[in-house]
């Protein structure tokens, strides 16, 4: 979000003005902080939390630190409220942004505009308010506390808010060295959000084309962008180091870091890169237990192996039982009946889940989905279906998996590997799934690797694994395809009556993930 600076000159209406630096002897905060909306509102242990952070902050306070303490836990206060409506402006743009696109229906598109229209609305309303603030500390708070660590952070959090990035990162690298002590887990979130301004200037997606011109991003040079992939790669590692448990998004942002490093072609150098650092935050205990398994959801307390035994799958024996079935379904998908107007396969990543799009090199990936909850794909998924009813009756009789597609976590296809296809090394989402395949159409030469193990394929063995984990597939080939079964499904050490509580907290995750990345840490 590129928020306006129109507003520099409006008075903040909850904040202390200058005349409250002059009277810092007398000063305290001001009454109508008690009567701020609900999305500004911090609740009482926060702020006490906040002060104690503060007042600890410091091996020796200065007076001059100890006079404007009050007024620090205002602007901290006053941030955080701004942070938190800007946050949700740019969440809701991104929904937005994310859905549908083939509508034809005016009310849709009325109702899109209008939302649109809101967003545009609150941006600027936030914009006046952040204009505000920014130069009511740098005409009286920089001035006074040039050299503290938390005037620098707060500064800092200012411009990450406005977008201004590389300001942003200097003050923050700044207060980063200043002399005073601060708490480590305060540390490790500074440390993080370094990383997120490092993001927003060298990943153009994550801005707009008005922010990139105006704060320079356009211009890095190729020594600029190494200098800030070391300072990234540096920062979430301390991040990790120092975070308190629960504090998981420079974990997820390591694969990011790798990306940014190697580019999204070369997944290869981006999975021993991810590898290598995932190895050295695994060591901390506080979230991935082993460098290879490393999903931005990990959910403690499973199992973490990266084969499973077919035999605790309770619906093992049935799908052995119906190989032959299944088997003719999916060779009649090949072979479609004379004047079939479409095929049931489609390339991976063509219709939903655009990220796996890149994974195949050397040869094809297809797929038949039979089981998935994303509306993307809802239509040739009814039809595939009705390709396949047996196959698609079996699926729906397992809970396990019929579940995950539901709630939009996992699916069921058919998935084809052409000849001289690698599907490159990768992670899945989360742990508190498991895949299966089923081998229906399986040449020389056709194997998977997950963590350190390799496994080969065979028609009619069911291969289970943990996707979560590293891995990657093979088709060595020089003529045929190998075709599997694909079943996700939850963990087999999660009950059914814990589904719904593990989506529920898998929603949360995310959720805190995104507003760890849209907003400083205040």
């Amino acid at each position: 979000m590129n928020v306006a600076f129109s507003g520099h000159c409006c008075s903040v209406s909850r904040l202390s003005t200058r005349q409250n630096w002059r009277h810092a002897r007398t000063w305290r905060p001001h009454a109508s902080l008690g009567e701020q909306s609900s999305s500004e509102s911090t609740s009482a242990s926060t702020t006490d939390d906040h002060a104690l952070a503060l007042r600890s902050s410091r091996a020796q306070p200065s007076a001059l630190v100890q006079k404007f303490e009050p007024y620090l836990l205002e602007l901290r206060a006053e941030l955080r409220g701004v942070a938190i409506e800007a946050a949700a402006v740019v969440t809701g743009a991104n929904m937005l942004d994310s859905g549908p696109s083939d509508s034809d229906s005016d009310d849709a598109d009325r109702v899109a505009e209008r939302c649109v229209a809101d967003a545009l609305s609150e941006s600027q309303r936030i914009g006046v308010r952040i204009g505000s603030l920014l130069k009511l500390i740098k005409d009286d708070l920089m001035p006074r506390m040039p050299t503290d660590s938390e005037a620098l952070f707060l500064a800092a959090s200012a411009y990450f808010i406005s977008n201004h990035f590389d300001a942003a990162l200097q003050l923050l690298q700044r207060s980063l060295m200043a002399e005073q002590r601060v708490l480590e887990t305060e540390v490790a979130r500074r440390h993080y959000l370094v990383a997120l301004c490092v993001i927003r200037l060298l990943d153009q997606r994550t801005t707009s084309a008005e922010v990139r011109k105006a704060t320079g991003c356009e211009r890095l040079s190729a020594r600029r962008r190494e200098e800030l992939l070391s300072l990234m790669e540096s920062s979430l590692l301390t991040a990790i180091r120092l975070g308190p448990a629960g504090f998981f998004s420079p974990y997820i942002d390591i694969d990011y870091y790798a990306r940014l490093r190697h580019g999204d072609e070369q997944l290869g150098a981006v999975a021993q890169l991810s590898k290598r650092l995932a190895d050295e935050a695994a060591s901390t205990g506080r979230y991935w237990r082993n460098g290879w398994q490393r999903p931005s959801h990990f959910l403690r307390g499973l199992r973490s192996q990266p084969f499973y035994d077919a035999g605790e799958l309770d619906f093992a024996p049935s799908l052995l039982r119906m190989f032959a079935t299944i088997r003719e379904e999916v060779l009649g998908t090949l072979a479609p009946p004379r004047g079939a107007q479409t095929s049931a396969w489609d390339a991976v990543g063509s219709k939903h889940d655009a990220c796996d799009r890149d994974l195949a090199e050397g040869g094809v990936w297809k797929e038949v989905v039979l089981l998935n909850g994303d509306d993307k794909v809802a239509a040739s998924t009814r039809s595939n279906r009705k390709r396949c009813p047996r196959t698609a009756a079996l699926l729906d009789e397992m809970f396990a998996a019929s579940d995950l597609a539901r709630v939009g976590i996992g699916e069921c296809t058919f998935s084809a590997l052409g000849p001289g296809a690698h599907l490159q090394p990768h992670c899945g989402s989360t742990n508190a799934r498991l895949t299966v395949h089923l081998p229906l159409i399986v040449p020389q030469g056709c194997s998977i690797r997950v963590g350190d193990e390799l496994r080969t394929y065979r028609e009619g063995e069911l291969l289970v694994f943990d996707d979560s984990w590293e891995h990657e597939v093979w088709n060595r080939h020089e003529a045929d395809q190998r075709v599997v079964l694909l079943i996700r499904f939850w963990h087999v050490d999660l009950q059914p009556c814990q589904y719904a509580a593990t989506k529920r907290e898998m929603k949360h995750h995310l959720a805190r993930h995104r507003r760890t990345t849209t907003m400083p840490p205040l």
